[in-house]
């Protein structure tokens, strides 16, 4: 069979296909460029009928006609199908000896393994370059903690790269409590207030914010692990680590969901590979391994005098503003929050912005002390915390500092009635309270990703519980308004595949 290409490896991130066949050229390339959909809303595609932005993810090097073509060695796979000759990656480790290491390490381990955890383990460390996708709930934690010891035994240094700094010490402390105290002790933490940035020690559990100005140290890498993989989009700082990280051969990644955008699924593939299932949200209930999820749609039916007002809205974020701050819309989330926790246990409302969060904790301070006027102090702040105590119902976003987090997450674990109102991005990954009996979708989302990892906050068990209830806030303007869409993409592609049970109901405001 003659040779159309001859591929070849550069580093651990890139490889180039040097080919004469100009056919072939184009084919790779139409491949390896996703045309961007959501540029089809933006104003300038609307009103000057623009091209649709395209990412493309190779690079053309050399003189042309003759130009060789570079791309990220996850992408290689997607070319088998033009005939493109694989790279070879030879096995490190034998299938007896990963089969060792697990029976070994169960028998120290506070729990037993489930088999879909094994399995992760195992083709992470024989495949090296591998993306897991494994639900929210599924252990994925002891699934990072089992890589990093197995390749901590063989002396090979490394990173776990978090998505936040609460999980560079969550991370830390699994190890100590799986019983895995040498790797707990080798590592080195950086992010938070752990300043001293260095990859000196076997091990570094590290923020992206954190690691991102590392790049010269980031060669020294045998491998790295991406929790919460989903956030290695197109142009992000995460992304470029792991491709600045040229002599990591073991490159792993973990989530639950992938993102919805094609460049950004493949942004992910790159530095990872393509995508295997290991265990679904629907797969961990049947086992017993999840809480049952109800989801719960409230339409929210409008007035006449409403819906002339937005319709007078020029564009979405003032459409987003308007309900945002609809006052009889907060005031019956914060009624439903209020009577959630009361009823069925702790309760979490969550927002995408700040000041959208604030007026929902002040109408249910309304319910709980309506004799006291809040202020913004009451709500962040120093001593804000101390006032929240009083009342059960707690405020954090970015800035409130890690302690108080920690501090709210254990109350949140031992109350019984609480309230916390966060945001999606500071809640929705790596935030693990099992006594969440409810979730309040108090703004309209887009993105699929975010609803997924929203849900899985949910999911774990616990003694308190025997469902965790979901509730879906939609605006109804109209049968095919921006928001009506908005939800019937999150039933199609959240609700609908996990098979969850979903009530639908509406209201006049």
């Amino acid at each position: 069979m003659e040779v159309k290409a001859v591929v070849k490896k550069l580093n651990e991130s890139f490889c180039y296909i040097d080919t004469e066949d100009h056919f072939l050229k184009k084919s790779i390339i139409k491949i390896l460029t996703v045309e961007d959909e959501a540029s089809k809303f933006k104003s300038k595609f609307r009103k000057y009928g623009m091209g649709v932005d395209k990412f493309e993810f190779f690079r053309l090097v050399g003189e042309a006609p003759n130009q060789k073509i570079v791309i990220p060695t996850g992408l290689l796979p997607f070319l088998e199908k033009l005939g493109i000759q694989q790279l070879k990656s030879e096995q490190e480790f034998s299938d007896e000896e990963l089969n060792e290491f697990i029976e070994n390490i169960e028998n120290s381990l506070p729990f037993n393994l489930y088999e879909h955890q094994k399995n992760a383990v195992k083709n992470s460390l024989k495949f090296k370059q591998h993306s897991c996708i494994s639900a929210t709930g599924s252990g994925k934690s002891a699934i990072v903690s089992l890589i990093c010891e197995f390749l901590r035994l063989k002396g090979l240094k490394g990173l776990v790269l978090v998505p936040s700094i609460d999980l560079v010490t969550q991370i830390h402390n699994d190890f100590l409590d799986y019983n895995l105290k040498d790797l707990h002790n080798s590592c080195h933490l950086i992010g938070g207030e752990n300043q001293e940035k260095h990859l000196n020690n076997i091990l570094t559990i590290g923020t992206w914010q954190s690691i991102m100005r590392m790049k010269e140290e980031l060669p020294k890498l045998d491998y790295i692990i991406i929790d919460e993989c989903h956030g290695l989009k197109v142009d992000t700082k995460s992304l470029d680590i792991v491709l600045n990280s040229i002599n990591a051969r073991y490159r792993i990644g973990l989530t639950g969901t992938l993102p919805e955008q094609p460049q950004d699924k493949m942004a992910i593939f790159s530095v990872v590979g393509k995508p295997h299932v290991y265990i679904r949200t629907n797969g961990l209930v049947a086992l017993g391994l999840a809480t049952p999820v109800n989801i719960n749609v409230i339409k929210l039916k409008y007035s006449t005098q409403d819906k002339h007002r937005f319709a007078e809205c020029s564009g979405y974020p003032e459409q987003l503003s308007f309900i945002k701050e609809h006052n009889n819309r907060n005031m019956l989330i914060a009624k439903l929050a209020d009577n959630a926790s009361q009823k069925t246990g702790n309760t979490v409302i969550m927002t995408s912005h700040i000041q959208h969060g604030k007026d929902i904790f002040i109408e249910i301070m309304k319910l709980r002390a309506p004799e006291l006027v809040i202020e913004n102090k009451n709500i962040i702040g120093k001593k804000s915390f101390e006032f929240q105590q009083q009342f059960r119902v707690y405020f954090i976003n970015g800035e409130t500092d890690a302690k108080t987090r920690t501090d709210i997450k254990k109350i949140l674990e031992s109350d019984e009635s609480a309230i916390l109102v966060s945001n999606y991005q500071l809640f929705s990954t790596g935030i693990n309270i099992k006594k969440l009996s409810n979730i309040i979708l108090a703004s309209p989302l887009k993105s699929y990703t975010t609803i997924t990892q929203s849900i899985g906050r949910a999911i774990r068990l616990h003694v308190s519980k025997d469902t965790a209830n979901i509730y879906d806030f939609v605006d109804m303007f109209s049968d095919r308004g921006v928001f009506a869409k908005q939800y019937q993409k999150r039933k199609t592609l959240s609700y609908e595949p996990e098979g969850f049970p979903l009530v639908e109901r509406e209201i006049n405001i």
